[in-house]
This record gives C-alpha cells, sequence and structure tokens, in this order.
C-alpha cells in the first residue's frame, strides 16, 4: 500500500498531464451530475442510496476521464 501511495504523489506532482488527465475527468463527473439533476427536478428528495445509485455513473465518467489514454507513454 505503501508503494502504491509513492508512486500515485510522484504520478501526480511530477506528471506534466496529470492536471489535464483529472480536469477531464472532474469535468466528465460534474457534466454526469448535472444531467442527473436535470434529468429529475426532484432531486432534492433523494435519499442517501438513491444518491449513490445515482451518482454512479458520475464516477465511472470520472474513472474514464482520468486515465491516461491508450497508447500514450507512460510518465516517467
Amino acid at each position: 500500500m505503501w508503494t502504491w501511495f509513492i508512486n500515485f504523489r510522484h504520478a501526480f506532482f511530477y506528471d506534466e498531464l496529470a492536471f489535464k488527465r483529472w480536469l477531464r475527468g472532474g469535468l466528465g463527473f460534474a457534466a454526469g451530475v448535472l444531467t442527473q439533476l436535470v434529468a429529475d427536478p426532484l432531486w432534492s428528495t433523494w435519499s442517501a442510496s438513491q444518491w449513490v445509485i445515482k451518482l454512479i455513473p458520475a464516477l465511472v465518467m470520472f474513472s474514464a476521464g482520468s486515465v491516461t489514454a491508450p497508447g500514450s507513454k507512460k510518465p516517467q
């Protein structure tokens, strides 16, 4: 676990394209959340379990946007 954390920290702070990936993932997450909120005008009455279920697609969009593009080189 400690090795994973060290590798994550190094990739996050020293990879020049990390900001672009996290921004792309964050925008995808925001788009997913906003889509759910616009689609259901009664979002203020959702329970905690409904929030979790409705946010799963947004988390998938964040994950898809945050990964390195296929075919690109691994950051040093």
